[in-house]
């Protein structure tokens, strides 16, 4: 039942959310909470057929039989832990076992159950092995023994750091050197540090960077021994098939791969296809999995909110926002990810959360494509060391980035697909805890709603929210004071730098002549980025709602008037310039007549713009 609430149900139905091993998740009649494997050694044919196996397996790390002692330690000392999960019950006593040490294997488990430990220990304990055994002990000599192919930038890192942990107590002469190479980050920098003036011996790669590197020089993999992939699915529904099959066919010219391990959280056709190319026919099949097991976005609850435009999703997020955080100063659990549609929105709804919520005391933390590696990297960082702490994000971080004690999900908007929103849940009640999904949605967005509800995702919940007056004022006044500081900090800043450039060439009529057109256009600097982030949302919107449903006027004029949360004065224009209007016109079928009513062309050319 869809009705009006208060900002105090909100919190009360949310509040539930908060982390605690002790909560119950109601679960769909007919389902038990003990989980089955299956164990077999089978070709992908026999995949299906394969039988329940009960067996007794060891509870604890110190249990498992030729498990490496430094890596023992490690594991009690670096990462806290002394008994596996399922997979690592599963997979390590088989990989490490004397007969069967070298398997290839195929490991079906899901994301948040220890899958990085479950391949990195093996491989790093057969690496390590095979370093004390060699004679040439000349770190930058070495080249990679094992291969681990990862489908983003962070995890990429975050299986090279947790790896890094794993064989910190080993050796010198036996620990592996861990490097990751990823793209996003300069290729000059990265292979002097990762290939020349160091060796390396485990390497952690995404596919586009690795094949620069196989076609640049395939040999410095001629000693490859071990290969992985993790998240094999995800590989392939990223569009890197191609990719797979080139690495795969550019390898077996320079090097004789012995084992291949393959994790995916999904095992579809496609996966087992890549699985026989890539393992052979005979392989080891381990499933953590059944159909008995409840799928995260069924065991975690969520609650839907609804507000009538477009233009309206800000304000219940920021109202869900306090109460919470509020909740938090009074010593509950709280750690959230806001997730939105494009890399413009991540920018300003991080902008301004952020100062709405500063005399709260709580980092909110910004990443998206938008941003460099590094500066990814660091916030991710940020984001994981924080007790309480806001993520503002795309979808970078829907899929592999294991952050624990997530307590929320926030998604502003429908996503781009079912597939999304529940990959989006997914960072909520991971291993064993509970969590919380809320989904803001404007009544133009119901078709979406209706896909999730086929999909048999039931909400908990379900609001119709009531705009606040002076939430509504306050989120204004906020935005037009803290946007107008920084428009003028960086406008002082660009006219600075303008000065500098003509200085450093010439002097005279053309550098005030420079400075006057730079200061008559002052408008167009200062709507450019409202303007861009009308334009992204304005195409994602066109491209899941038809125009049917909503016209492409009205849409227009709904996301113009969400933009007036970030400073955009109502009764002024966006000043454009004629190249933005020609991709209005173009790229988003734009009439004439739409963009003059919505936008002023401005009067510069861009020739005189790009002379700046």
């Amino acid at each position: 039942m869809v009705f009006s609430v208060t900002l105090r149900a909100l919190l009360r139905s949310t509040q539930a959310a908060t982390i605690s091993s002790k909560t119950s998740i109601a679960r769909p009649r007919g389902l038990t909470p003990k989980t089955k494997i299956w164990i077999s050694r089978c070709s992908s044919t026999e995949a299906s057929t394969a039988k329940p196996v009960e067996e007794k397996l060891p509870a604890r790390f110190d249990a498992v039989p030729n498990l490496s002692k430094h890596i023992l330690r490690s594991i009690s000392q670096n990462l806290k832990f002394t008994t596996m999960t399922e997979v690592q019950q599963r997979i390590l006593p088989y990989l490490l076992a004397e007969e069967t040490k070298g398997t290839s294997a195929l490991v079906q488990a899901k994301t948040g159950t220890g899958k990085t430990a479950a391949f990195m220990i093996p491989v790093i304990q057969r690496v390590s092995e095979i370093l004390s055994e060699s004679e040439d002990l000349e770190r930058r000599s070495r080249k990679p023994l094992a291969l681990v192919i990862s489908p983003t930038r962070e995890l990429a890192y975050q299986i090279r750091d947790e790896a890094q942990k794993l064989c910190s107590i080993f050796p010198l002469v036996e620990r592996p050197v861990i490097k990751a190479v990823v793209g996003g980050v300069s290729r000059r920098w990265e292979e002097e540090k990762v290939f020349q003036k160091q060796g390396v011996d485990i390497l952690v790669a995404t596919p586009g960077r690795l094949l620069d590197y196989l076609q640049e020089d395939p040999k410095r993999f001629r000693n490859l021994q071990i290969k992985v992939y993790d998240e094999a699915d995800r590989l392939l529904d990223q569009g890197f098939a191609r990719e797979i099959s080139d690495i795969r066919s550019r390898l077996e010219r320079v090097a004789k791969v012995k084992q291949m391990l393959m994790f995916s959280a999904t095992v579809g056709k496609d996966v087992v296809g890549i699985a026989e190319q890539e393992l052979g026919k005979n392989y080891k099949l381990v499933r953590t999995t059944s159909k008995d097991d409840v799928p995260t976005h069924f065991s975690v609850p969520q609650s839907l909110v609804l507000v009538d435009k477009l233009s309206d999703h800000f304000e219940p997020l920021v109202s869900m926002l306090r109460a919470h955080v509020a909740e938090a100063r009074n010593g509950s659990q709280f750690k959230a990810i806001v997730f939105l549609r494009t890399g413009k929105e991540v920018d300003h709804y991080h902008f301004l959360l952020y100062h709405i919520l500063k005399n709260y005391d709580i980092p909110v933390i910004p990443i998206s494509s938008r941003l460099s590696q590094t500066a990814r990297s660091k916030n991710l960082g940020k984001f994981k060391a924080a007790p309480t702490s806001i993520l503002v994000a795309s979808d970078v971080v829907a899929r592999g980035v294991d952050v624990k004690d997530i307590t929320h999900v926030f998604q502003v908007g429908r996503a781009m697909s079912t597939e999304q929103y529940i990959h989006r849940v997914g960072r909520t009640g991971r291993a064993g805890k509970s969590g919380k999904g809320i989904l803001i949605l404007s009544e133009k967005e119901r078709d979406f709603y209706k896909k999730l509800k086929g999909l048999q995702i039931k909400f908990s919940d379900e609001y119709k929210y009531t705009p606040d007056p002076a939430l509504t004022e306050e989120i204004s006044e906020v935005a037009k004071r803290e946007l107008e500081w920084w428009k003028k900090r960086r406008r002082e800043d660009r006219l600075h730098q303008l000065e500098e450039k003509y200085e450093a060439h010439m002097r005279g009529p053309k550098v005030r002549q420079a400075l006057k057109i730079r200061q008559s256009t002052e408008i167009f600097s200062k709507d450019i980025d409202v303007v861009s982030t009308i334009i992204s949302q304005f195409g994602f919107y066109r491209g899941v709602i038809s125009k049917r449903d909503l016209p492409s006027r009205d849409m227009l004029r709904e996301v113009i008037a969400g933009i007036g949360h970030l400073g955009l004065d109502p009764n002024e224009k966006p000043t454009i310039d004629r190249q933005t209007s020609m991709t209005l016109k173009s790229k988003l079928a734009l009439t004439d007549r739409e963009v003059k009513e919505f936008f002023v062309e401005e009067k510069f050319s861009r020739k005189d713009k790009l002379s700046l």
